[in-house]
């Protein structure tokens, strides 16, 4: 049995890059960026960030942990307080998203 039940599809096809951004009147759009330290991704949310203001599309950049008041401490015990027993790490990180969702992401959507 495929893991996958079929191909993805989309409702348009993706805009060439530097298209602009068509304004919508639906529920905003969840974009995260992911992968290891030194990548490139605060590079590529700069550059997307830059094409929606230019399209004057309303967003916001956020990140985790860090983009509440409670995710700053949560940042700063995870980097610089010493040894976090990775169950409490894990807790740490888990607060910090649940709080952000709640308070940054959804508000924003």
């Amino acid at each position: 049995m495929d893991r996958y039940p079929g191909p993805v599809t989309t409702a348009a096809p993706p805009a060439a890059p530097g298209a602009p951004v068509p304004p919508t009147s639906g529920p905003g759009l969840f974009i995260s960026f992911e992968g290891g330290d030194g990548v490139g991704k605060t590079t590529q949310i700069r550059i997307l960030a830059d094409l929606l203001a230019a399209a004057d599309v309303d967003h916001i950049l956020t990140r985790e942990p860090g983009g509440t008041e409670l995710g700053v401490e949560i940042r700063r015990l995870l980097l610089h307080g010493g040894h976090v027993a990775p169950r409490a790490e894990a807790l740490l990180y888990a607060a910090d998203r649940a709080h952000h969702i709640a308070t940054r992401v959804r508000p924003a959507l």
